[in-house]
Formats: C-alpha cells, sequence, structure tokens
C-alpha cells in the first residue's frame, strides 16, 4: 500500500464502528453533531490532526463504545499527542502505561547560590549611624557630618565592629 492511501489506526477503527452500527457518515454527522468536512477528514487517509478527548468521548457516547473500545480510542489519541505523530496500520500501536501511584516529591536540589549572610545588629547600627550622621550634616552644614558619623556610632557603641578602623 502507497503512502497517500495509508490510513491511520483511529480513522479505521471509527469507521470500523460506523460500519458496525450499519450508519452511513450522513447518519453520522447527525448523531455526532460533528461538521460535514471534519467528520469526514477523522475517517479518511487524509486525517493530519487528532480529536481532542472531548470529541472522541462524545463519539464514543454517541455510538455506544465499550469501556474498552473508548479507552482504547482515548490511548490512541493520547499516544498521537505525546509522539507528535499520526498513528498508522502496519505500525505497532504502543501501549500506554497504566497510572500508578504519585512518584515521591523528590529532594530540592543544593542551590548553587552562596548563602545569604544574616545582617547582625551591629551591622544595622552602623548603617543607622552614618544615615544619622549624614541627616545631622545636612542640617548643621557639611563639614559637620564628618564629625557627626563618628559620634553617631561612638554613641551606639560599635567600635568592635569588624569593619570598624577607629576614630
Amino acid at each position: 500500500m502507497s503512502d497517500i492511501n495509508k490510513i491511520s489506526v483511529m480513522s479505521s477503527f471509527i469507521k470500523d464502528k460506523i460500519d458496525e452500527h450499519g450508519w452511513s457518515m450522513k447518519k453520522f454527522i447527525e448523531e455526532t453533531g460533528l461538521s460535514q468536512g471534519y467528520a469526514y477528514k477523522l475517517v479518511s487517509n487524509k486525517r493530519d490532526f487528532t480529536p481532542n478527548d472531548e470529541t472522541l468521548n462524545k463519539i464514543a457516547d454517541v455510538m455506544g463504545f465499550s469501556d474498552k473500545d473508548r479507552k482504547y480510542l482515548l490511548n490512541l489519541a493520547a499516544r498521537e499527542r505525546e509522539t507528535g505523530n499520526i498513528i498508522y496500520e502496519d505500525e505497532p500501536v504502543p501501549e500506554l502505561p497504566e497510572p500508578g501511584p504519585a512518584p515521591e516529591p523528590a529532594e530540592p536540589a543544593p542551590s548553587s547560590d552562596p548563602p545569604v549572610p544574616e545582617v547582625t545588629w551591629t551591622h544595622r547600627k552602623v548603617v543607622l549611624g552614618i544615615i544619622f550622621g549624614l541627616l545631622g550634616g545636612l542640617l548643621l552644614g557639611c563639614c559637620s557630618s564628618s564629625v557627626l558619623i563618628p559620634l553617631v556610632c561612638q554613641y551606639l557603641n560599635i567600635q568592635n565592629y569588624p569593619y570598624f578602623h577607629g576614630f
């Protein structure tokens, strides 16, 4: 059979079910509510899409598919979506694994970012001292900030701060 005349497994399956019911395509279209173009393309060798589960369930409901046939049709669609290819008759139909218990969540991988150092109270005092010294310098004149910053730092008792170089 040439590649042009290949019919997909899903199209063949639906077409066989229509024939089993003794339905014409017109009856199939009326019962399912699908558009004529969509329905004809669905069962032809020119199908280039995978119908969504809602459409397939509607077809299965209207045609009275058994649970086994419904599952087979939905698995075909899922496999086509997963692989991104239409499944043809001369290819084996892959089975989807049964859903099992949810896997245990993996432990988060250790971050490659360096740990953020904790800001100590002494560090905060230095920042406060600089801010108050600068604000005081603005209020009293620029030159006084060089005097106020060390005084505020001394008042806040931060001489033991590791970055303190003394006054």
